[in-house]
Formats: C-alpha cells, sequence, structure tokens
C-alpha cells in the first residue's frame, strides 16, 4: 500500500500529526508532505517538505500536494490531516475516483459556530470531504459521537486519542537549557505551567486574577503564541493587582518545553466553553504534563474533567485557586496516582489499536468495491 500524507501543520511543533505519520508507516509505504521551518532539514527523502510563508502559501500548498500525488504514482491512499489538507484531498479524489480517502478531524468545528467567512469556508469543505472519504478519524469519543448525529454518517468515525509525550531531539543541548532556565526554575515556589500562552478565551486572565489567593508560593509560565490584545490583558491584570511570580514566555521549542515542564510542579489544561470544539477538547497537552509526572488542574470541559474523576491526576473547576490548593496540599499523592496512570497508557498501544481499526475498515472497503 502506498500512501501520500498531507498536512498544512507545522511538522516541528504538531504532536498528533507526527504520530499519525508513525502509523501510516506501519500501513504501508508513506510519502508525507507538510510544512516545517526554512532551516529544517527532513531525516528521510519521503518526507517532503513545504517552506513557503508567502501570503499565498496555502494556494501554492494546494497546488504542489496535488501535483506530488501526480508526480509519485500509484498512491493507493490520501491521508488528509486536519481541515487544511482537505482541499487538495477533494481535488486528488474528483480526478482520482479510486483513490482511497482517510480523514483526521482532529477538530469539530461546527459550521453554525463559525463567525467569520473563513471559518464557514474551511467547515463546507470539511463537510464535502466527510462524505468522500472512506475512513474519519475523532479525537476523542465525545466527538466521534457528535460528528455521526451531525452529519448523519453511516459509520461512527474512529477515535484516535491525542496520547502523545514529548521527546528530547537528538540536538538537545541539556547545558544550554540548564541555563536558560536555571534562574527561573529556581527557587522553593511551586512552578506552573500552562501552554495556552495569555490565551483570554482560554481563562487565563482568571487564572492570574486568582494567584493571590494560592495559599503557597508560586511562579507561573504562560507558554505559547499569545495574541497582543491578550499580553496586554495579562499585563494590565498583574500591573492592577500588584501580582508578582508571572512569567511570559511565548513559544517554546519541544527541547525546552520538555525541559520546563520537567522541572515544574503542575501543568494547567485549559479550554474554553464556547463552541462545540472547545467543550469536546481532545488535549495532548493534558497527556503531555502526565508523562512529564506533573498532576494537572483543568477546566470542566467534559472530556478533562472525566480524566481527573477517574484517574486522581488532578482537578476539574471553575476556581483555579481552589483546585491548585488542593493539588499543592497533597502534591505528593497527585504524583503517586499519576506515576500509576501513566503505567497503564501506551502511545505505541494507541497507535496500534488505530492501525489494526484502519486494516480493518479498509480491507471491508475493498471487499465491498
Amino acid at each position: 500500500m502506498n500512501i501520500l500524507f498531507l498536512s498544512y501543520g507545522r511538522f516541528e511543533y504538531d504532536g498528533r500529526q507526527r504520530e499519525l505519520i508513525k502509523i501510516c508507516k506501519q500501513l504501508g509505504k508513506t510519502h508525507y508532505f507538510t510544512c516545517t521551518e526554512p532551516d529544517f532539514v527532513p531525516s528521510e527523502p519521503e518526507h517532503i517538505c513545504f517552506r513557503d510563508t508567502s501570503r499565498t502559501a496555502y494556494f501554492a500548498f494546494i497546488r504542489r500536494a496535488v501535483r506530488l500525488f501526480e508526480e509519485l504514482g500509484n498512491i493507493d491512499v490520501v491521508f488528509a490531516d486536519n481541515r487544511k489538507a482537505t482541499v487538495p484531498a477533494l481535488s486528488i479524489k474528483k480526478k482520482h475516483p479510486d483513490v482511497r480517502i482517510i480523514q483526521d478531524a482532529r477538530e469539530l468545528y461546527l459550521r453554525s459556530e463559525m463567525t467569520t467567512f473563513s471559518g464557514r469556508m474551511g467547515c463546507i469543505f470539511e463537510e464535502r470531504l466527510y462524505k468522500k472519504a472512506d475512513i474519519i478519524i475523532a479525537a476523542n469519543e465525545y466527538r466521534a459521537k457528535r460528528m455521526q448525529v451531525e452529519y448523519h454518517l453511516a459509520e461512527k468515525p474512529l477515535v484516535y486519542e491525542n496520547l502523545r509525550r514529548l521527546a528530547y531531539s537528538p540536538q538537545a543541548d541539556m547545558k544550554k537549557l540548564s541555563v536558560r532556565f536555571g534562574e527561573l526554575l529556581s527557587g522553593e515556589e511551586y512552578k506552573i505551567i500552562s501552554t495556552s500562552g495569555c490565551s483570554v478565551q482560554r481563562t487565563n486572565d482568571k487564572l492570574v486574577e486568582t494567584l493571590p489567593r494560592l495559599q503557597y508560593p508560586y511562579k507561573l509560565f504562560l507558554v505559547g503564541d499569545s495574541a497582543p490584545q491578550d499580553r496586554e490583558a495579562i499585563d494590565k491584570i498583574v500591573a492592577e493587582n500588584g501580582i508578582s511570580g508571572v512569567y511570559i514566555l511565548g513559544r517554546l521549542g519541544q527541547d525546552e518545553l520538555k525541559y520546563l515542564i520537567d522541572h515544574s510542579h503542575i501543568g494547567v489544561v485549559n479550554y474554553g466553553q464556547y463552541d462545540t470544539n472547545n467543550i469536546y477538547c481532545a488535549s495532548g497537552k493534558l497527556y503531555e504534563f502526565l508523562y512529564e509526572g506533573k498532576p494537572v488542574v483543568t477546566t470542566t470541559n467534559p472530556p478533562l474533567a472525566d480524566i481527573c474523576a477517574q484517574l486522581g491526576v488532578g482537578e476539574a473547576s471553575d476556581d483555579y485557586a481552589q483546585a491548585l490548593n488542593r493539588v499543592m496540599d497533597d502534591y505528593e499523592g497527585y504524583c503517586s496516582r499519576v506515576q500509576q496512570a501513566v503505567k497503564n497508557m501506551s502511545v505505541e498501544e494507541n497507535n496500534d489499536l488505530l492501525v489494526t481499526a484502519l486494516r480493518q475498515r479498509l480491507a471491508l472497503k475493498e471487499e465491498t468495491k
């Protein structure tokens, strides 16, 4: 089986994308076309990098993806990773109706909830591919069930959880990481980390406002890209309330992120409640924290609350201070439960389950051709 994997996501920062590529490689010979940083060097010839960052980059990506399919020849399966891969996948399917399509619908954006023209158009293309795809994958059970009802799908999408762990790259320099973060990580304070930047939609403004109510010394690290207005909102809250110990770090590479989480104490996993995609979030961030041995504090979105309740690895609450204080009060107990939970988790097994399900459904499609 020959597979062409298409993704407009950036390879270096997209954990789900990288795991899906591994899965495709188990199914057959895989060429993968993804975005990368300009200086990224692929580790194998099957990785075709897209480095265009111009205003028309997406249109160039579509053209290159379609052309790549023709150049490679003998492609049996096109794997469309996320919504921006749906456009070239639809184009390929129209010209080559016998090609099999696997669609990873990692998000659940509903057209009725979109507030922008581009958002609604993205939904339209996703919906068109749902009708033509041989297999659809969702990121959790909540989303799979909602998708089957919402789009009148004959089969419930396969579920592939965002179970992933961070790993140091071969180029990781521990001495440089220690120098960069050494002062930041010094002291006896509880180090709390959120990887959603200064996002107000994800209630990091509420997180910062609640810090004075913590019963223990702390440092809060806000990691990730932030809109200028969100950064201003956080800075204003800090200044007006005389809050200390808040560090806005911006986007970090995987080595830096792993080092920072490894040397922190508690991970904050927060999503909004303003649309279906966020309510039924499928958080890889949560698993990244757990694999580093860190308890979590989460918002009350059902998938997050379920994990906290079932595994005892953290607290889901609309009151950040209350949740953080609870975790700090019994920190060793939470860490112990995290360690036990991780023993029962396996990224490899999670991948193998999807490989088996994909093989079964692809075989069934061939039988019913």
